[in-house]
């Protein structure tokens, strides 16, 4: 009876182990923050104001096509999602914030130029060379379009509509 009990036991923890080493998680993140203080001279006094500025990068990991069926795949170069958040406060005071969200690939940065809300679409018009996009718990693609843009798009099934963020390539670059 007690080897039995050790085989189910010894079961379930390899059964257990092998369920956690299947991560669905297809998106890495890291976030970096940095607090200086600044001083500010409004002509009547100095103020001394701390600044945070917080940089998340978020990028999904998508298997190169080549590897299929290998063992060690490669990953594609996917556009990285860059939010870098800026906030002035004054003791526990938020005196100013300001968001900036961006993609880059490699040295190119692509900022947002438009947005549309609500687009009817079908499922025939998805893009060849797209890559899937997790954001806020909603699911999309993103892909780069033949003028160079590039275009983010969640989509709700239900509806049939989704919404779309276009990106320019920041000229200064």
């Amino acid at each position: 009876m007690k080897r039995i009990m050790n085989f189910v036991l010894v079961c379930l923890v390899c059964g257990a182990s092998s369920l956690w080493a299947q991560d669905k998680n297809t998106t890495t993140a890291s976030t970096e923050t940095t607090t200086t203080t600044v001083a500010i001279n409004n002509g009547k006094e100095i103020k001394h104001l701390k600044k945070e500025v917080t940089i998340t990068k978020e990028n999904a990991l998508v298997l190169d096509e080549k590897d299929k069926n290998k063992v060690n795949q490669s990953f594609k170069e996917v556009p990285v999602k860059t939010t870098k958040t800026t906030i002035l406060k004054d003791g526990d005071e938020i005196v100013s914030k300001e968001v900036e969200v961006f993609y880059a690939k490699g040295d190119d940065k692509y900022i947002l130029n438009e947005t549309h809300e609500d687009v009817s679409y079908t499922t025939s018009n998805l893009p060849d060379n797209s890559y899937p996009i997790k954001d806020n718990d909603k699911d999309g693609i993103c892909y780069f379009t033949p003028e160079g843009s590039f275009c983010v798009e969640f989509r709700d099934e239900a509806s049939g509509t989704m919404d779309k963020e276009i990106y320019i390539l920041e000229e200064n670059n």
